[in-house]
């Protein structure tokens, strides 16, 4: 619930960072844009459990994963009333695909015409939500943010692909598959990028060494994205598995910050 309140006042910062940018676009210094991208990369480094050094460099340390090990099962339970559904903090019109058993998928965008997409747990007809199908939310041009809650188990492909307007994940700290990491959504393992949203607005995005696919149009359209401050090696960034329709990365300043074969 917390998680959800909070990225509703995301979407007011989001709205008002957009108001003062382009109140600055003229004649504006970029001293305050470089301050907040450091900070950024320092939120981004902590959450990974990485340390910066007295240069700002990276300090994750090899090809090991950053993130915590993920041992239990993703499991749902069936809603104890009806009442599980009943807060106004999530997103109303969504559209839901029954899969029979208890759970749904989200499908799609629906009838919601909200800009902060707030997933619920247990849908409208008190079904658990499990799943995103592939491409539900692809191309939306509406959509600047969205909540994962801790019910969803399986993200399909490109679902948030395509969303030029979007700048921001957050997935609640209980779910077991999947994490954000400063607005990018990842595996909960940290092995997978799932999704870059291509509104962010930093110049630079940290990646740490435990990624080893990045999964079809995860960097689609991220045109304001400048440099990769990757903590392996050349070689290991080479080993990644990279899905179609990510030519953003092409031509990008790639910062290898371990050093080695």
């Amino acid at each position: 619930m917390k998680k959800s309140i909070f990225i509703r006042m995301l979407c007011i910062a989001i709205a008002v960072t957009a108001l003062c940018l382009s109140a600055c676009a003229n004649g504006g210094s970029d001293t305050q844009s470089t301050d907040t991208s450091s900070a950024e990369e320092e939120s981004t480094l902590e959450a990974l459990g990485g340390e910066t050094t007295e240069t700002g460099s990276l300090n994750v340390g090899g090809y090991d994963s950053p993130f915590p090990t993920v041992t239990a099962a993703v499991t749902t339970k069936a809603p104890d009333s009806i009442t599980d559904v009943e807060s106004t903090s999530y997103s109303k019109g969504l559209a839901y695909i029954s899969l029979g058993n208890g759970t749904c998928t989200v499908s799609g965008i629906g009838s919601c015409t909200d800009t902060c997409v707030v997933i619920p747990r247990v849908n409208p007809n008190g079904e658990i939500v499990v799943s995103i199908s592939d491409k539900a939310f692809f191309g939306s041009s509406v959509i600047s943010a969205v909540f994962l809650p801790s019910s969803i188990a399986s993200i399909g492909n490109m679902a948030f692909a395509a969303c030029p307007s979007l700048a921001y994940f957050s997935v609640d700290a209980g779910n077991l598959a999947y994490r954000d990491v400063a607005g990018v959504l990842y595996t909960a393992d940290g092995t997978t990028i799932i999704s870059y949203p291509a509104a962010k607005s930093s110049a630079s995005v940290t990646i740490p060494a435990s990624v080893r696919n990045i999964a079809d149009m995860a960097f689609y359209g991220c045109t304001k994205l400048q440099t990769v401050a990757y903590a392996g090696t050349l070689a290991q960034w080479q080993q990644i598995s990279v899905g179609s329709g990510n030519n953003s990365l092409i031509g990008l300043n790639i910062q290898y910050q371990s050093s080695g074969k």
